[in-house]
């Protein structure tokens, strides 16, 4: 559109308003026999028995199969995706939702309330409960919490797991001590949470090998424990992210999110996941911070977050 009174000037429709009413037309007119690959984060496209990547929007002839596999850091919540084009723009697939990136909350988080305490499900689709058999009453006690890494690996803390004459820091479960809650919210094990909610056995569980509790001030305190099964990733279970190749800094003051089943400000273990966003403190002022030596405890591989003047929160980095 130019209006050549005003000098040069020029409008443009915008084609984001008009997507849908144009694919309606190709639809009637030109896809007969055909489908369009539906334009999809994280999933990369070819044909059945070839390795040629096919771009997102490829017009796909009636009856060719398509093969769906996932982007580098996305993962897979099936073995395999496919998609089997039905003509008329319709496609057959065997998946609803294939590849879930990482650190990402895929659903509208709603509130848990248990007397009081407020909790937000799906805020945390990482965030797994860590369950040890007591032998007394045959019941399972939350011990830990942790973070789904890959289908089949959780990172946790060494300390829920060491004891002190432990001859290896690899720990293999052959008696079902340990069980993983994934989607849990509530810390009673033998509640099932909402349509998320997995339970899976411990295979093995590997610790650092420099830690040694207490006599090495906690220092390299951190657990990868391997599960039986595979996680089923969904909408409201996905993998938290690693900074593989160290390309984040995070300075101080940066807000971080917190969840876990810790203590309340009455001193108690809540009932339900809780979540607080805190800001990141760097080690060395997190050491600064403290005296008569619990700063011997601030070793080199951690971090704090909190406030200044109270209430920090220990962690190791990650």
């Amino acid at each position: 559109m130019d209006d050549p009174k005003d000098g040069i000037f020029s409008g443009f429709a915008d084609l984001k308003y008009y997507v849908q009413w144009i694919r309606g037309i190709l639809n009637k007119h030109f896809i007969e026999n055909s489908c369009f690959l539906p334009i999809v984060e994280g999933i990369l496209y070819s044909y059945e028995g070839s390795n040629e990547i096919l771009s997102h929007g490829t017009l796909i002839n009636h009856h060719r199969t398509i093969i769906e596999k996932c982007e580098l850091g996305y993962h897979m919540a099936y073995p395999i995706g496919i998609r089997f084009c039905q003509g008329k723009g319709k496609w057959l697939s065997n998946t609803e939702k294939l590849c879930f990136n990482c650190g990402r909350v895929y659903v509208k988080n709603h509130v848990l309330i248990d007397n009081g305490d407020k909790a937000l499900v799906g805020t945390a689709p990482w965030n797994v409960g860590i369950y040890q058999l007591n032998k007394t009453d045959s019941n399972y006690d939350m011990i830990c919490g942790g973070s789904i890494i890959s289908p089949n690996l959780i990172i946790s803390a060494a300390h829920c797991f060491w004891k002190k004459a432990m001859l290896s820091k690899k720990i293999s479960i052959t008696d079902d001590l340990y069980k993983i809650a994934v989607g849990k919210y509530d810390r009673n094990f033998t509640i099932i949470d909402n349509e998320f909610t997995q339970i899976i056995n411990v295979e093995t569980i590997h610790l650092k090998e420099g830690y040694y509790g207490p006599t090495g001030f906690h220092a390299e305190d951190i657990a990868i424990i391997v599960l039986q099964n595979l996680v089923s990733f969904s909408n409201g279970v996905s993998p938290i992210c690693i900074d593989w190749n160290g390309k984040y800094n995070v300075a101080n003051g940066d807000q971080g999110k917190i969840v876990g089943w810790g203590k309340t400000e009455k001193g108690i273990s809540s009932p339900i996941l809780l979540e607080a966003s805190l800001p990141y403190i760097d080690h060395s002022t997190c050491r600064n911070m403290f005296i008569n030596g619990f700063e011997l405890f601030v070793t080199v591989d951690k971090f704090c977050a909190g406030s200044s003047l109270g209430n920090q929160i220990f962690n190791r980095r990650q």
